[in-house]
């Protein structure tokens, strides 16, 4: 097969799980098949690439991914009206693979696949509706959003859901047809992160990913006094990048907790799963998450995890309480104390985190979604 994959960001810029996963089914995809990955030009990477065999196609020079805390609307029109030059030579592409958001690009994908013949599979990670009226502050560009988003729903011959709560609120609030939709969840590379040495770190609190509103890390941060009055030596660890910073860095000074407190940045993944080992805990206090997969990579590190029980997110889907502490929003703190305190829980906890790691591995997510491009091109 030859395959078209579109998303905006891709290797080696990777920020998230949506980037992540595209990378590391696109290379297993590409032992097999002709892939050709189109994406923006971040940084001074080369406008033509292969790696892995995946032959990479860096389109636009974006401005930056987020402007004013959300996504730049400018980058995601400049990425769409990129693509249209594709449209204008036959490529014989057999599958177009496009990433859900920011969702503007989804239409010349779509000329893209009827131009080739082929059926648009859309990757959706999350479910925005009401989350629109939070988003933007702007009436008009609440109501385009919501727009977009239903009739992009419309567009693809087959949706990849990455987890059930995702397909459940892609039928009740955008009414599609449920036997449009596999469900594909993420993964890890659970060999990779076995290689990886690093020694934990007592009393040591860790968050990876972006920083964003609505991760709550400010909740974490907020978290921290009260643990330390029971673990004065402990400390918490933010990697990762994103329009809170400023503002969660000023938090941790005005809580008398700087010291405490580092930001780490965005580092590379073999970094990011050492921090994920050394730690003694991962808090995910997200409340909107389409999977979750930092979560399963902490489990694969043996790092007990705490994650929040929320109506718009997934997390739910992973931690059963047995393999991971689920709780409230406002019961971080507690929670935190609970596993830094009971070595019995701390055992459990990573025993059974592992063993359900063990079964996300990134091959089996490879081998689902070779079988529904199968299915689409029958």
């Amino acid at each position: 097969m030859k395959i078209c994959i579109i998303s905006d960001v891709f290797y080696p810029y990777l920020m998230g799980g949506a980037e992540r996963r595209y990378w590391e089914i696109s290379k297993r995809l590409a032992k097999k098949h002709d892939v050709h990955v189109y994406t923006m030009r971040w940084y001074d990477y080369p406008k033509e690439e292969e790696v892995f065999g995946v032959k990479i196609h860096r389109l636009n020079v974006p401005k930056g991914l987020y402007t004013k805390g959300r996504r730049s609307i400018g980058d995601a029109l400049r990425f769409a009206f990129s693509l249209f030059p594709i449209i204008l030579k036959r490529h014989k592409f057999d599958i177009i693979e496009a990433n859900q958001f920011p969702f503007l690009h989804l239409f010349p994908a779509k000329i893209i696949a009827m131009r080739e013949t082929a059926p648009l599979i859309i990757t959706w990670h999350e479910v925005w509706g009401k989350y629109w009226d939070r988003y933007m502050e702007n009436a008009l560009y609440r109501t385009i959003g919501k727009t977009i988003e239903q009739i992009s729903s419309y567009l693809p011959n087959k949706i990849v859901a990455v987890s059930t709560k995702t397909k459940d609120n892609l039928i009740k609030k955008l009414g599609v047809n449920p036997m449009k939709i596999d469900i594909i969840p993420n993964g890890i590379n659970l060999r990779y992160i076995n290689t990886i040495k690093s020694k934990k770190i007592k009393n040591r609190v860790l968050y990876a990913g972006r920083l964003l509103p609505h991760k709550n890390l400010d909740v974490l941060i907020n978290a921290m006094p009260k643990v330390l009055e029971v673990f004065p030596d402990a400390t918490l660890n933010i990697v990762g990048e994103g329009p809170s910073k400023g503002e969660l860095e000023d938090m941790a000074n005005s809580l008398g907790i700087n010291n405490k407190v580092k930001f780490l940045g965005q580092i590379d993944y073999k970094e990011v799963i050492k921090q994920i080992k050394s730690a003694s805990i991962f808090v995910q206090p997200s409340t909107r998450e389409g999977f979750g997969i930092s979560i399963v990579e902490a489990m694969a590190c043996k790092t007990p995890v705490i994650g929040v029980n929320a109506r718009n997110s997934s997390v739910s889907e992973i931690i059963n309480g047995e393999n991971g502490i689920l709780c409230e929003l406002n019961e971080i703190s507690t929670k935190i104390k609970e596993v830094l305190t009971s070595d019995s829980l701390r055992i459990i906890l990573i025993k059974n985190g592992y063993e359900y790691s063990a079964n996300m591995d990134w091959q089996r997510r490879f081998e689902e979604i070779n079988s529904t491009y199968k299915k689409c091109l029958n």
